[in-house]
């Protein structure tokens, strides 16, 4: 069966497909309005104004073991998703957990096999650009276009946010 997954690509032009069930938006920011805090994990970049709301801001790669986005000063905006956890849950997004994921590129919404996502090794997360404790974060590797692609678990990222706002750890110590 093929489920709809919106493609992004992270800092270093690693291909990620999010299931779209989760993907609320997209939005557009200056780096001037994300509001740093001090003492949370560095994967969260902090916090943007949404409608009246706080919507934390998190560094999509960063979170998988890449390369820091936050750390580019050459970035003057930032491309976000803005991600909700469990849209069937019948509440309204404004009652819902939230995050907004910095990425480098939406590349579009497309239909993937979910049969053909394939376990994750270290050793394939190491070859496409991340570490080993992205790992939690990815349901497997799919091939899009004859591109590997890694597949957010999107609840696992949830889970670590959640468990991250008591501790400094987003799935990492």
């Amino acid at each position: 069966m093929a489920s709809e997954y919106f493609l992004v690509r992270s800092f270093n032009s690693t291909l990620l497909a999010i299931p779209l069930d989760y993907v609320l938006g997209t939005l557009a920011v200056e780096r001037e309005d994300v509001c740093p805090l001090p003492g949370v994990n560095p994967a969260l970049m902090g916090v943007i104004n949404q409608r009246g709301q706080l919507l934390w801001v998190l560094d999509l790669g960063e979170a998988l073991g890449q390369v820091a986005m936050s750390g580019r000063g050459s970035l003057h905006s930032l491309t976000l998703l803005d991600l909700v956890r469990s849209r069937s849950q019948g509440q309204s997004a404004a009652k819902r957990e939230r995050v907004a994921c910095a990425v480098t590129e939406l590349v579009e919404i497309a239909p993937l096999d979910d049969a053909a996502i394939g376990d994750i090794d270290g050793e394939g997360l190491m070859r496409l650009g991340f570490s080993e404790r992205g790992r939690s974060l990815a349901l497997g590797t799919t091939e899009y276009r004859d591109e590997s692609a890694i597949v957010l678990n999107a609840e696992a990222l949830f889970d670590a946010l959640k468990q991250s706002s008591s501790s400094r750890s987003l799935v990492y110590s």
